[in-house]
């Protein structure tokens, strides 16, 4: 529970949306289509004061990080100076901020899924290529996007992002607002740069992705 809570609260602290709040998942793939899973059994039930009692007691050897005790990160200031301070608030802030991040979990999960529903109505099949040999990884119209709620639309364009770059690196909420400008007015031809020498454009009512 302690990771999980301290988890939220720095990614509250960087700005980030209810996926970034719904914190670790106790059972997730070790990577991108992989068959392996990594399971966190302890993280949704037990605090780390208990964990490291019970060891005590039965005198179970654990390993302790020395950088758990390094306050230069900001995990660690979270840990011990600002959880505490939030105790004073509520004595069981840590739990809270664990069911929080649960509640969020299952609500973005939702967000996703109607998200690929938006996609899949807005999208077509083409692949095309320029003169730059950049590739354009299919189409999205405009109207479609322009109607859709913001919320799920931001969600339906990481997705395309994330299946045409392969990966959502350095990608911010700034580079999804300046593509979410090309849904306003009539005009083609206008541009929405992404990290990575990426670029959307608006062309015949739709957006293209085109991938360096």
């Amino acid at each position: 529970l302690d990771d999980q809570a301290e988890t939220v609260m720095l990614r509250l602290l960087r700005g980030s949306g209810a996926e970034g709040l719904s914190g670790m998942e106790s059972v997730r793939t070790l990577a991108e289509h992989s068959d392996v899973l990594l399971a966190r059994p302890l993280l949704i039930w037990a605090r780390r004061a208990e964990t490291e009692s019970y060891c005590h007691e039965r005198g179970v050897e654990f390993r302790a990080d020395e950088m758990n005790d390094d306050e230069k990160f900001a995990r660690v200031r979270v840990r011990r100076q600002l959880l505490p301070l939030m105790e004073s608030f509520n004595p069981r802030v840590v739990e809270a901020l664990s069911r929080t991040a649960e509640l969020l979990r299952e609500d973005a999960s939702v967000l996703k899924m109607v998200a690929g529903e938006l996609l899949n109505s807005a999208s077509d099949v083409e692949k095309l290529g320029d003169e730059s040999g950049a590739s354009v990884t299919g189409s999205l119209s405009v109207d479609i996007l322009a109607r859709a709620p913001s919320a799920v639309r931001r969600r339906a364009l990481r997705l395309w992002i994330a299946a045409g770059r392969g990966d959502l690196r350095r990608l911010e909420l700034a580079h999804l607002v300046g593509v979410e400008k090309l849904l306003a007015g009539v005009r083609g031809g206008r541009v929405a740069e992404l990290p990575g020498g990426s670029f959307v454009e608006r062309r015949r009512g739709r957006l293209y992705l085109y991938v360096n």
